[in-house]
């Protein structure tokens, strides 16, 4: 047996708390039966279910690596022979098999609640499509705890990587990232089953979903949820195993980022429902490689905020860049560097096949001569390069000897730029074109002439660009 889950299983599931965790739920439980019906039973069960994992599981898949960091014990851990398979799956149903344990109750528990109240709906069956819909509903919530979970040890894993002391982690930056990864979670579910609590009454008066066209194919919302939760859980267990064995000092090529990204643009992408009332092919590609330049901009805001930001590591990246290695290049290039790359292809196809001005009307893009707004391709390049000074900035504040809370510092100059800096240019403003010129600095203008659009952010990037250069220059420098 793997022994970090067996450690992790003989500290986590005692007696104690093993009869502990189904009285303390079944005295919940039935209090709620006695205030109510089944329908509160079950409503109650996916409470305490979501409690459990998102109060405490996101927060202890976290503390699981950051207890090995507190405790000087992570390099016992790397010195072991344990994979990163072992490593990983002892902390997930070890580490926190006493939460999964609750969990699986509250699953079952709104199994049956909801069983029952269907029944009492409809004393002479109990119809099995509605039956295997609502156990659907109970496998899907435990597909989105886990992958809830493993986006927070995820991000634990990365965080890792750049903590150069004892003193741990940001646990809960992981749970943040966990809990918007639940948020997006149930966005998804609920639009694609049009009833998120799978209420009775709807199921009974055969309220159906319309089925997803992604692709041109037609799958069932609910089978078409689940699929999706497997395949991004899968994404989830892959990246951590990966960057857990660079913490274990396995050496690996960082080519899974980059399919990853180009993965989740096109799956975005694929959704029937984006292209509504376009006939024109032209257009539906500009808004297919739009998607996927949004999410490779997204992917490369959060790469560059949550991993480190080595300054040996760059200077090896940059060695075997300019050396021409492939393989240093691969083993060294940051997550930011491979979705920065997917957005500017992306926007570079724009510019040369992208369609006709009016994306969508039901988006509410409307041509107006001269205006950025009548261009899809300068839309794209004035949020590209917005984007390009953001990551510049980071960069820039990151790039010292000793950059203690680089990003933090860096978030907050991005919210003075996009929040404050703008009222106060809107309300000190006394000439128009001055005013938009202004403007243009600080957050995109796409009502107005492009050189209005371009040229004030461009002007920006460059010098942010500079900016990092010469911050990059003065690291070779003593005492910089």
């Amino acid at each position: 047996m793997n022994p970090e889950l067996k450690r992790n299983l003989t500290i986590e599931l005692t007696r104690q708390r093993l009869i502990a965790m189904p009285v303390i739920l079944g005295l919940v439980f039935t209090a709620a039966a006695t205030a109510g019906d089944a329908g509160t039973v079950a409503t109650v069960s996916r409470i305490a279910f979501w409690a459990l994992i998102l109060l405490w599981g996101t927060r202890k898949a976290a503390g699981v690596f950051d207890a090995e960091l507190l405790n000087n014990t992570w390099d016992g851990q790397r010195m072991s022979a344990l994979s990163a398979m072992e490593l990983f799956l002892g902390k997930l149903f070890g580490g926190l098999g006493f939460i999964l344990y609750g969990a699986s109750i509250c699953v079952v528990v709104s199994i049956v609640a909801q069983s029952v109240e269907l029944a009492d709906i409809n004393p002479r069956s109990l119809p099995d499509q509605w039956q295997v819909k609502i156990i659907l509903s109970g496998i899907g919530e435990l597909l989105a705890a886990l992958l809830a979970i493993t986006t927070s040890m995820f991000v634990a894993v990365i965080l890792m990587k750049r903590a150069r002391t004892s003193k741990g982690i940001s646990v809960t930056l992981c749970q943040f990232f966990a809990i918007g990864a639940a948020a997006l979670i149930w966005l998804t579910w609920t639009v694609s089953t049009s009833s998120p609590d799978l209420e009775i009454g709807r199921i009974f008066n055969n309220a159906s979903p319309k089925p997803h066209i992604w692709y041109g194919i037609a799958f069932s919302p609910r089978w078409f949820a689940i699929a999706s939760l497997v395949v991004f859980l899968g994404w989830a267990v892959t990246g951590i195993i990966r960057e857990l064995g660079t913490l274990l000092q396995f050496r690996s090529l960082r080519w899974m980022w980059l399919v990853f990204v180009l993965f989740a643009g096109v799956y975005v992408a694929g959704f029937e429902a984006i292209y509504a009332d376009m006939e024109q092919s032209p257009g539906r590609i500009t808004v297919f490689l739009g998607i996927i330049w949004a999410v490779g901009l997204v992917l490369t805001y959060i790469a560059i905020f949550i991993e480190p930001k080595s300054i040996n590591d760059y200077r090896t990246f940059l060695t075997a860049l300019g050396h021409g290695s492939a393989r240093g290049f691969l083993e060294k290039n940051p997550f930011w560097v491979a979705s920065l790359a997917v957005a500017l292809v992306a926007l570079i196809l724009v510019a040369f096949i992208g369609g006709p001005p009016a994306l969508n009307p039901s988006l509410g893009y409307t041509p107006h001569a001269g205006t950025l707004g009548a261009s899809p391709r300068l839309m794209l390049i004035s949020l590209t390069l917005f984007a390009l000074r953001d990551y510049a900035i980071i960069l820039a504040l990151n790039f010292r000897a000793n950059a203690k809370r680089a990003d933090l510092a860096a978030l907050i100059y991005l919210m003075v730029l996009y929040f404050v800096a703008p009222i106060i240019v809107g309300v000190l403003g006394e000439f128009q074109t001055t005013t938009q010129l202004a403007l243009g600095l600080f957050r995109p203008q796409p009502e107005e002439p492009a050189y209005l659009s371009i040229l004030p952010i461009a002007i920006e990037t460059v010098l942010a660009t500079a900016w990092v250069a010469f911050r990059w220059r003065n690291l070779r420098r003593p005492g910089s």
